[in-house]
Parts: structure tokens; C-alpha cells; sequence
């Protein structure tokens, strides 16, 4: 019994790591992102699909779809976080479907992370794309000024 619940506890503190790894990602992304306009009904320019972090930039209808991309019956959310050793009035889970759970949670944690660091990377790459064409463009121009 010692060494699941020695398991449970290693396995939340890998979640919490990760939650917070995934914090720090999405704070990176979202300072790359403030260079970009927030998308709006009436602009034609918007952030790419699934490059909104943050509910301020998504439209009404998109916020019920991110919350629902990110609920998962295997994930526990932070309101229903189980604390080895506390209270809880309802019925508990044994320590197996705690170590399938939170098993689940940490894979769905690394592949959120590795989907931002992707959408990090391809917005790095798309940035650096532009600025290059600019560059290229305003060479041409001034190529075709000259005598």
C-alpha cells in the first residue's frame, strides 16, 4: 500500500511540474503573440486556430469548444484534485484508477506541451519568414529605383 501511495505522490508532483511547465510555455507564447492582432469578427486578420491561449482571443462560440477540447475523463481538473491522505466526502477512488488517472493526465501534460512548442516554433519560423520577405521586397524595390 505504501509503494502506490509513494507512486500516487510521485506521479502529482510530475503534474504540478508539468502544469507549471505548461504555464511558462503559454506565458512564452502569449509574449509572441502580443506582437499579432486579436482577432475580431469584423478583421480579416486573425490569430491561426489553435494559437489562442487565452479566452480574450477566441469568439464567444470558440471558448466552449477550447473547454471542451480540454476536458477528458481521465483528467482530473484542478476542482476535483484528490490530495493523498485528505478528506473526500465523496466516493474515493482506489489507488489504481488514481495511478491510471493521473498516468493519463501527465501523457495529455506532454503532448500540451509539445503542441506549444510547436505552435511556438512554427510561429518563430512564420515570423521569421515574414521579416525576411519584407527584406527582400524592399531590396527589390529599391534595386528597381535605381538608375
Amino acid at each position: 500500500m505504501d509503494a502506490l501511495k509513494t507512486q500516487i505522490f510521485t506521479l502529482n508532483q510530475k503534474v504540478d511540474r508539468l502544469y507549471e511547465l505548461v504555464d511558462r510555455l503559454s506565458e512564452k507564447i502569449s509574449v509572441a503573440l502580443s506582437d499579432y492582432p486579436v482577432r475580431s469578427e469584423s478583421s480579416q486578420t486573425s490569430i491561426p486556430q489553435g494559437v489562442a491561449l487565452r479566452e480574450n482571443y477566441l469568439l464567444p462560440g470558440e471558448t466552449e469548444e477550447l473547454h471542451l477540447l480540454m476536458d477528458h475523463k481521465d483528467v482530473l481538473g484542478d476542482e476535483t484534485h484528490i490530495e493523498i491522505g485528505g478528506s473526500n466526502t465523496e466516493n474515493p477512488l482506489t489507488p489504481e484508477i488514481q495511478i491510471q488517472r493521473l498516468t493519463a493526465q501527465l501523457t495529455a501534460a506532454y503532448n500540451r506541451i509539445a503542441a506549444l512548442e510547436e505552435q511556438l516554433l512554427s510561429r518563430t519560423d512564420a515570423s521569421s519568414l515574414s521579416t525576411q520577405r519584407e527584406r527582400l521586397r524592399i531590396a527589390s524595390q529599391h534595386d528597381t529605383n535605381e538608375p
